[in-house]
């Protein structure tokens, strides 16, 4: 049985009203589970859970951002806000100025473990990183302050992040606070898109989404896009669960979008264009390839796969998110056994590139539905979405291919590895549907 509790902040905290001998494991699964189950029908509404007080800050960056150095790369917990942590990255020590990224937690998801999960990409980017684990208004600007004191921020680079029980939350106090916060993303949560300043229309929006959480991001971007604010939508492949690749996206975005001018930044790969037809033929080819990748070393399947992620179009109807993709054309002409796995499936490193898209797409319009736009009864798009429901049961082989990851992250133990096809199969679909 399901208690929830929701407390000034927005949050959403669901416990188990019965320990059970597993105690915070156990916990932290049902915690995954029933969270999506309460933020799905808000997600495809695009609403969610916004803060029970005025998200109005009283802090000013431009004013207070005092500090004039960073201390050594590392983590520091700040004296006002119990249990807030702030990391600096490596080049970020010193004098220079820095973007700060705010990340708020996930239903149930203490600062510890957001820091744990986001930092490698603030790292990797040159950014500051806090987190908290309740987010009032008062604990954000008593945090902010803090910060802005200490820590040397650059004033005009502060992004806010929700995520799932946050990501509304996160919306408001980007919305509501448009002079502090000029990158504001939702992570697999609510997009409430009322109350925008018409003067403000410098700030950015990020809607990131699993790649079945898509409905309702589509509608928000529309509404977003009205009010002249630009805002990109990416489709992570992922469940409702926290994934590296995921927060290497967002700090990806940031750094790009705070850096190069929307005309200067790098355009997304169109790798299917025209869109393939998928076929039987095509479902047993890539299940192969699949199953193959799996077996190849740590130092291909997790760590060369991900120094080639770029964004990927992928034409949803009328709609054009992106993916955060491995490029495997550049994979396998770098690795011969990834190459070799191709040849064996009787695909080439290209061809699966388009069809990897063409499903994709076809599984996100199948979700989204008209949100997506007029689809045309005669277009691929449209038979590729009825290929799918015809033939769940070979979509099975395809689910299961490449189902061993340790590296992937997820809510009960960030390094667990699937022991049991049963367990697998409660986490909803694996392989291709959760390796980018």
């Amino acid at each position: 049985m399901i208690q929830r509790e929701i407390y000034t902040g927005g949050a959403v905290r669901l416990g188990l009203l019965r320990r059970s001998k597993r105690g915070t494991s156990v916990r932290r699964a049902c915690i995954g589970l029933a969270c999506l189950v309460v933020m799905a029908p808000l997600l495809a509404e695009g609403k969610g859970f916004a803060p029970a007080q005025d998200s109005r800050l009283t802090v000013r960056p431009r004013e207070m951002a005092t500090g004039t150095k960073n201390p050594d790369a590392g983590e520091y917990k700040l004296e006002s806000v119990k249990g807030a942590i702030v990391s600096v990255p490596p080049d970020g020590v010193g004098e220079k100025r820095c973007p700060l990224w705010v990340q708020l937690p996930g239903g149930g998801i203490p600062a510890r473990q957001m820091m744990d999960w986001v930092r490698p990409s603030a790292d990797k980017h040159g950014m500051l990183l806090l987190t908290v684990t309740r987010y009032e208004t008062k604990t954000i600007d008593k945090a902010l302050k803090e910060v802005l004191e200490k820590f040397a921020i650059e004033p005009e680079k502060i992004a806010i992040a929700g995520r799932c029980a946050s990501g509304a939350a996160g919306m408001r106090f980007g919305i509501d606070n448009l002079d502090v916060f000029s990158r504001i993303i939702s992570i697999s949560g609510g997009v409430p898109i009322n109350g925008m300043d018409p003067e403000n229309k410098t700030a950015e929006f990020l809607l990131d989404r699993g790649f079945l959480e898509a409905p309702g991001c589509f509608k928000a971007a529309r509404g977003l896009r009205k009010k002249d604010h630009p805002v990109k939508v990416v489709l992570a492949l992922r469940g409702h669960e926290h994934q590296m690749e995921d927060y290497d996206y967002v700090g990806h975005w940031l750094r790009e979008s705070w850096t190069k001018p929307p005309d200067a930044r790098t355009a997304p790969s169109v790798v299917a264009d025209p869109l393939p037809e998928l076929t039987t033929d095509v479902l047993a080819q890539m299940s192969a390839f699949w199953t193959s990748f799996a077996k190849e070393p740590v130092e291909i399947r997790q760590i060369a796969r991900r120094d080639l992620l770029r964004e990927v179009i992928v034409p949803v109807g009328e709609e054009r998110p992106v993916v955060w993709m491995t490029d495997m054309v550049a994979l396998a002409a770098k690795h011969s056994s990834v190459a070799d796995a191709f040849k064996k499936a009787g695909l080439t490193a290209k061809q699966h590139e388009a069809y990897r898209v063409a499903l994709i797409s076809a599984q996100v319009l199948r979700s989204v539905k008209k949100e997506g736009g007029t689809v045309e009864e005669d277009s691929v798009m449209a038979k590729n979405v009825a290929f799918l429901d015809e033939h769940q049961e070979e979509l099975k082989y395809l689910r299961w291919a490449g189902i061993e990851q340790p590296d992937k992250i997820r809510r009960v133990d960030a390094t667990a590895t699937i022991q049991h096809p049963k367990q697998a199969e409660a986490m909803g679909p694996m392989g291709i549907w959760r390796t980018p």
